[in-house]
């Protein structure tokens, strides 16, 4: 019994000592985030990301975005028919409402890794209407659906498939 209970504690010790950690730094999940970027070239996308929706951090963000004259542009949906319960994204642009050059966004190593290939639904708001998903971030000759309005459900074709966008006006 003695020797059981020895190999058990070593066992858990050694679990403890090599098994999984997060970095001292990890960054906090981007589940729920509130972002604002500017027209390609222009500015950075600057976000603000909690593991929970609606704390007070995002909502000082979305004011914060508001306050310095950004317009709320789209809303990305980690579920279809805008289920946010496994993560929003509410993206502003701090260039005013979507005209005919209007926005672009791709999510690769340093704007949201985590929602590449994610996005199931999404609403568009402002003259936002017309929205271009892309299959592969940084290629906009590559493979593209076009739709308009809020997009309730992607489509079999494109469900999880996303990783830039373009939402213009027309």
């Amino acid at each position: 019994m003695r020797k059981n209970r020895s190999a058990l504690l070593a066992v858990l010790g050694l679990a403890l000592a090599f098994g999984p950690a997060l970095p001292a730094n990890a960054a906090p999940a981007e589940n729920f985030c509130v972002a604002t970027v500017g027209k390609p070239g222009s500015r950075s996308v600057e976000k603000t990301c909690d593991s929970k929706p609606d704390t007070a951090k995002l909502r000082a963000a979305k004011t914060a975005a508001s306050a310095s004259a950004a317009t709320m542009l789209m809303s990305w949906y980690d579920n279809a028919n805008w289920d946010a319960s496994d993560g929003i994204i509410t993206w502003y642009g701090y260039a005013g409402n979507c005209d005919k050059s209007g926005y672009q966004i791709n999510m690769d190593a340093n704007n949201f890794p985590s929602w590449r290939n994610r996005i199931s639904s999404w609403t568009v708001h402002g003259t936002c209407w017309k929205t271009l998903s892309y299959d592969v971030a940084y290629w906009p000759s590559g493979p593209s659906k076009r739709l308009d309005g809020d997009v309730a459900w992607v489509g079999a074709d494109w469900n999880d498939m996303i990783e830039a966008f373009s939402t213009t006006s027309s």
